[in-house]
């Protein structure tokens, strides 16, 4: 009981809220009995679905794809606003100080001196450049990213199916091994009421010894199919628990 009580301390701290609380409930509800699983009622799941629906929750290929679904559709956005790449914007500004010469007029004449003179020059443009592939390829490129972009979606539903798929297999394989549990143990019954009935024949002196040593080993060997049957129960039980991500 305390492995499983770590096992539910560590997927209440692995799943991420809302769902946490799914897993833990139905963890919660399966702990009690499995730790001491010896009947077939001592196994108890939940409703297909809802392992389906955690098994979806916990999935790393799920998790992975819905990056990959992201990664496309931020591509196919931006492919939609490529026409932006083929428009630029520039401008210059020139400021400084130019020595030349001037002329004077004085009473003298004219005389040729130097004078400092400041200027400002700015200028701006918007540079538009394409080609005429870039005109009649746009709307395709763009309608292709977007099959990009559509397609990791359908790739999602396929990784669901596989997974709904093997959880309903693992499912099934679990309630046939819990059905055992059933068959064994009234196996274990009849074989339990016939060896007593042997006995108390062999210790009145009435049952030959070979038979009644033979009824035993029978009655023996009921109880460890009863057991094979019980571990191949657990067994199937924590394979449904670890793909839906309980364990």
């Amino acid at each position: 009981m305390q492995d499983l009580l770590l096992i539910a301390s560590k997927t209440f701290q692995r799943i991420a809220f809302p769902h946490s609380l799914l897993g833990l409930v139905v963890l919660l509800s399966i702990l009690p009995k499995y730790g001491n699983a010896q009947s077939e009622s001592d196994f108890i799941l939940p409703p297909l679905d809802t392992l389906v629906q955690l098994a979806f929750e916990h999935s790393a290929l799920l998790r992975s794809q819905d990056v990959w679904i992201e990664t496309q559709r931020q591509e196919w956005q931006l492919e939609q606003k490529s026409w932006a790449d083929l428009i630029s914007f520039g401008g210059t500004a020139l400021v400084g100080t130019n020595n030349v010469l001037d002329y004077q007029q004085t009473s003298l004449g004219s005389d040729r001196i130097a004078v400092d003179r400041r200027s400002a020059v700015y200028n701006g443009g918007v540079t538009v450049r394409f080609t005429l592939g870039d005109v009649l390829n746009h709307d395709e490129k763009s309608h292709i990213k977007y099959l990009e972009y559509e397609k990791t979606q359908f790739d999602r539903k396929v990784i669901e199916q596989e997974i709904r798929e093997e959880m309903l297999v693992r499912y099934d394989r679990f309630l046939s091994s819990r059905k055992m549990i059933g068959f064994a143990s009234e196996n274990v019954e009849s074989m339990r009421m016939a060896f007593e009935t042997a006995k108390k024949y062999f210790e009145a002196g009435n049952y030959p010894v070979a038979e009644y040593s033979s009824m035993h080993s029978k009655y023996i060997a009921a109880q460890q199919l009863l057991e094979e049957a019980v571990l191949e129960a657990k067994h199937q039980f924590r394979l449904v628990l670890a793909l839906a991500g309980l364990k």
